[in-house]
């Protein structure tokens, strides 16, 4: 694009190069408007009379009106006109002959350039052949399939090569789901409102690059969250203590709503696509600064143009006829009417008809599907959803997935290090748990009707994610970016 500005630029400059060279051609070839009316006025005037040709009236009008030939005009003095007309022509021909050699070099200049641009994109429609084997009694053929480029704002992103509508082919599909437990007092250690939004924001972030499935957000009950005591303290101390709070409050320093909410709200914000969120969040404090986060771009973020065979929507209130289904906002920016009637204002996944993607029609069709058919069919990443548990005991009795997890690992520096973890056996519903800022062990420590003051006695194993780390502690938004990345190997199916 550079080489492409510097060529215009170039181009430009040549351009008004030349107009100048044709201006000052056109100045020297053409006598002033005033002289150039005055002599046809007076050739005119002679031709009438009869006096003269309209040449001669030239030399009459230079060297005197007395002169009505040549023959009255001195030998020397008609010599000396006759060598500065010659002249004049001559060097005339000079610049008409450069500035047509000048125009022919651009024209070559130019046709040059249209043959490299059409070379480049000759190169540029390139498409890979697979070859499909057959069996041994059947012959072999062979299927070109165009494989989409990642190209912002047109073809599909290269997340969604497994898009059953961009390659029939694709892998297989997800059966298993991953979860991720955390504490919600990570947010209220934070120490002001930017930092908390922003903290969310790389929960949010890491929980999309590991494609995680569920994210549970549970109250951490330890004894540094428990209220300070007033005994003994003057009222004048805790008078002035409470008006400290007040002003940490209204200037956004101390938290107004419960950090597990908080948290959830954030990501919850952050996981909806973009066309959607007008619709299912409304102006609210706990998001005054999601909008300078970053945003997830996950593959159900779809833009207008983007071509993929799924797409959440939210159900339209639009009145429709007797057996026909909803009609669904799928950004898109023509309206989808899906097989079910389903109340307004409800998130949907929708398959849409394969037929109709890319063509142009005042109405989409397609149908309701279950938000994991994208990851059980095709291996999309689909998203994640958000669930607040009371503590980290019913992390694991509220599972939404029947029979619960059945796999449970848990994050500490005291645990077996992670390069000598090997997974015997498969899973179908997985669970990493996080503590908060002292860690699992005193999360348990502050729950009274857990049994087991041991963390691994609560989880199938117990890992260390960051051997021999330097630092004497890490954070727990570290420790997800961390931890994740050495258990998604061990972990994968």
């Amino acid at each position: 694009e550079e080489d492409d500005e510097e060529e215009e630029d170039e181009d430009k400059e040549e351009d008004e190069a030349v107009q100048e060279l044709v201006d000052e051609v056109k100045e020297e070839l053409q006598p002033k408007k005033k002289a150039k009316v005055r002599n046809r006025e007076r050739q005119e005037f002679m031709v009438r009379k009869g006096k003269t040709n309209p040449a001669f009236s030239m030399l009459s009008e230079e060297f005197g009106s007395s002169a009505k030939s040549a023959d009255d005009l001195p030998s020397d003095v008609f010599e000396s006109f006759k060598r500065k007309m010659l002249s004049a022509r001559e060097h005339s021909a000079v610049k008409v002959d450069k500035l047509k050699e000048i125009e022919e070099d651009n024209r070559k200049r130019k046709l040059k350039k249209q043959e490299k641009l059409k070379a480049e994109a000759e190169d540029t429609q390139t498409t890979t052949t697979t070859t499909n084997s057959a069996s041994t009694n059947e012959k072999s053929s062979a299927q070109s399939v165009s494989v989409p480029l990642a190209r912002p704002g047109g073809d599909a992103p290269s997340f969604l090569i497994n898009d059953p509508l961009l390659n029939p082919d694709g892998k297989k599909g997800r059966d298993y789901t991953v979860s991720l437990a955390l504490p919600g007092s990570i947010i209220a250690n934070a120490q002001s409102f930017e930092l908390r939004t922003y903290l969310a924001g790389q929960i949010a972030r890491a929980v999309v690059i590991f494609g995680v499935d569920e994210v549970v957000i549970f109250k951490e009950n330890t004894s540094s969250q428990s209220a300070p005591t007033t005994q003994g303290v003057p009222k004048w101390r805790q008078q002035q203590h409470q008006d400290n709070e007040g002003r940490e409050r209204r200037g956004g320093g101390k938290m107004n709503s419960d950090p597990c909410v908080f948290l959830g709200r954030v990501l919850q914000y952050l996981e909806c696509p973009q066309y959607l969120r007008k619709h299912f969040f409304k102006m609210h404090k706990d998001l005054k600064y999601a909008g300078l986060l970053n945003p997830l771009d996950a593959p159900h973020h779809m833009r207008r143009d983007t071509k993929s065979l799924y797409r959440e929507g939210i159900t339209l209130e639009k009145p429709v006829k007797s057996g026909k289904g909803s009609f669904v906002d799928v950004g898109l920016g023509r309206e989808c009417q899906v097989d079910q009637h389903i109340k307004p204002g409800v998130r949907v996944t929708v398959q849409l008809d394969a037929a109709m993607i890319g063509k142009r029609s005042k109405l989409f069709k397609g149908k309701v599907v279950s938000p994991s058919e994208p990851r059980t069919k095709s291996g999309l990443y689909w998203g994640y959803t958000v669930r607040l548990a009371d503590d980290i005991e019913k992390v694991f009795t509220e599972c939404p997935y029947k029979g619960g997890y059945d796999l449970k690992i848990g994050t500490s520096e005291r645990g077996t290090p992670v390069n000598e973890y090997k997974r015997q056996t498969k899973y179908k519903h997985g669970i990493v748990v996080f503590g908060g800022v002292q860690g699992l062990e005193a999360t348990l420590e502050g729950e009274q009707h857990i049994a087991t003051s041991n963390p691994a006695d609560l989880f199938d194993v117990y890992l260390n994610t960051c051997v021999d780390q330097g630092s004497r502690t890490i954070r727990t938004e570290e420790a997800v970016l961390i931890s994740m990345a050495a258990i998604s190997p061990h972990i994968a199916q």
